[in-house]
């Protein structure tokens, strides 16, 4: 069963839970859209400790995982959704989460938006989900999926950040936080800067 999150609604994770999917899709009618997902790891002072706190499709580590084990890049979509299933996926393994990580961010840009001229007012039935899962990403069926239907109204934005998993500190408990915070001229650099990271991409 799906619990249907609403922009801001926080829904504490079933306590013991050691892995998670969380998948992101879309639509994109008849134009290709290559948007990419990321994860940002920040610390309590809301920034990213180095380069490799970022998890994405550009990651040198050809399993695209983060150097803790805890988080892993599922693949990268280049043409856009155009079915029901998941276009993009990040498995997390918590037990393997660093200690000093408080909040990981999980954000969708669209690659070259300058260039191409895309914005996500092209984009359509956007979501993100969590499902709790098995060791290898697999559904344990232990627990409800979370699901966050975007709102078909960013019609100028080139990013979002769709999510956050936030760490209760006395529990070692987490949290997923629904957000849906658009960005306009910014793409993933605007993001890794904002981050406490240098980025000389030119926002492609």
């Amino acid at each position: 069963m799906a619990l249907t999150l609403s922009k801001g609604n926080v829904i504490s994770l079933k306590k013991g839970v050691k892995y998670a999917k969380i998948g992101l899709g879309w639509q994109c009618g008849t134009q290709n859209i290559d948007l990419d997902a990321s994860a940002f790891f920040l610390g309590a002072n809301g920034k990213c400790a180095s380069d490799d706190d970022v998890v994405f499709y550009g990651m040198q580590s050809d399993d695209k995982v983060h150097v803790s084990g805890a988080v892993k890049y599922g693949g990268d979509s280049l043409s856009g959704g155009d079915g029901d299933d998941d276009d993009e996926t990040l498995f997390f393994d918590f037990e393997k989460m660093p200690r000093r990580v408080t909040e990981v961010d999980i954000t969708v840009t669209i690659h070259r938006w300058k260039t191409r001229n895309q914005t996500f007012g092209m984009v359509k039935k956007a979501y993100c989900r969590l499902i709790a899962t098995d060791a290898n990403g697999n559904p344990d069926g232990s627990g409800d999926e979370l699901r966050f239907n975007l709102p078909d109204d960013y019609p100028k934005d080139t990013a979002i950040l769709v999510a956050k998993l936030i760490k209760d500190d006395a529990s070692r408990t987490w949290s997923f936080k629904a957000v849906g915070d658009g960005y306009q001229n910014a793409g993933l650099g605007k993001l890794v800067r904002d981050r406490g990271l240098v980025c000389d991409d030119g926002d492609q």
